[in-house]
């Protein structure tokens, strides 16, 4: 090795020292891409090629329990893939503050499909709350979203996938019901690519 090419390796790994003593090594940006999530009457017309995630098991604040066995409100009622079922939340007043958490694999998520109050028959649905706006809490990505008082599926669509292992929703504003102070939510779905 000629000396010409060992002083300019030396001099090399030298700076590569100093910058990374002054300057606590080289530094990388990585792109953050902004998700946005909007929410849609209407369903994707991508939403038959996605897949429907598994929700593993489903936990919420709170419970409005009966004494019927016919009526069970437990979190797990709004991932059981029938309407008819809900979970209803059992804490003092409407329901804001209340949430309902969803585990699942690892997925990349897309869209999320809500059936928001109580879908046992039309009475019960304007009889109970229904939630007008929630945050989702999915990742490390957290999103208010706001929706129609109307008993039809609501589709929350994020503009790029999310990787995440579970999601949250609280109910910040309701619609009040009109003989029952419990919040309810009849069926969510999750879906990825």
């Amino acid at each position: 090795m000629n000396g010409s090419l060992f002083k300019f390796i030396l001099s090399s790994i030298l700076l590569a020292f100093v910058c990374t003593v002054l300057y606590g090594g080289i530094q990388t940006t990585e792109k953050v891409i902004a998700v946005q999530a909007s929410v849609s009457d209407d369903e994707p017309s991508s939403l038959g090629s996605m897949k429907v995630i598994t929700v593993s098991s489903a936990s919420a604040t709170s419970v409005l329990h009966y004494n019927d066995a016919e009526y069970n409100n437990a979190p797990e009622m709004a991932v059981d893939g029938d309407v008819i079922t809900s979970w209803q939340e059992g804490a003092e007043g409407q329901g804001s503050g209340e949430s309902i958490t969803l585990n699942f694999e690892k997925s990349e998520v897309k869209v999320i499909a809500c059936c928001l109050g109580n879908w046992r028959d039309d009475w019960l649905y304007y009889a109970n709350c229904r939630p007008k706006t929630m945050t989702l809490q999915i990742g490390n990505q957290s999103f208010d979203v706001e929706f129609t008082d109307a008993q039809i599926p609501h589709y929350i669509i994020l503009s790029d996938k999310v990787v995440a292992e579970s999601l949250t929703f609280t109910v910040n504003e309701i619609y009040a019901g009109e003989d029952y102070n419990d919040c309810c939510i009849s069926e969510l779905t999750v879906y990825g690519g």
